[in-house]
């Protein structure tokens, strides 16, 4: 039996597929101003855009698994630095890669390399999430869900290092 695809597997990633302008609340630029002014703040101020971070490690994501249907392990930002923090790790606007956003979901997705840190792998078992390897993720992906294979596309990125680093 063949399998028709439209596209590759890592195309459709749908955090790339359209740049913000540099003014734009959702661009690059302005989203790490954003970012490192909501970091330096003590409080849980819940505003627009909303940041979603995914951890990964030696390029595996963040993933979890639920009924044999796996999903990235996107982390609320104050729940990633409150995780980061319990393994003596500080989250800082230069530890972060911009991934992209959806102006549509007001969210704008954020990646960290935790390549370096032991700590974080306990934490992560009691939360049942792990790094994964993207072959894995393919393996486990129902290539019909539309959603499943965007979320694809975007481990793809992570896993392939072409990630837009916006550290200066």
């Amino acid at each position: 039996m063949s399998i028709n695809l439209h596209s590759h597997a890592f195309a459709g990633n749908p955090l790339r597929s359209k740049t913000p302008k540099s003014g734009d609340p959702f661009s690059p630029s302005q989203a790490l101003g954003t970012l490192k002014t909501r970091l330096l703040d003590s409080g849980h101020v819940a505003a627009s855009p909303d940041f979603k971070v995914l951890l990964f490690r030696k390029g595996r994501p963040l993933a979890s698994s639920s009924e044999g249907i796996w999903k990235l392990g996107w982390i609320g930002l104050w729940d990633c630095k409150e995780l980061l923090a319990k393994s003596g790790v500080e989250m800082v606007g230069d530890s972060v890669v911009y991934l992209g956003s959806t102006a549509e979901e007001d969210v704008v997705y954020w990646a960290v390399d935790v390549s370096g840190e032991n700590g974080l792998v306990p934490e992560l078992g009691g939360r049942r999430s792990s790094f994964v390897e993207l072959r894995t993720l393919m393996v486990a992906t129902d290539w019909a869900d539309e959603d499943a294979m965007g979320q694809l596309a975007i481990a793809g990125h992570l896993s392939n290092g072409s990630l837009h680093d916006i550290r200066e």
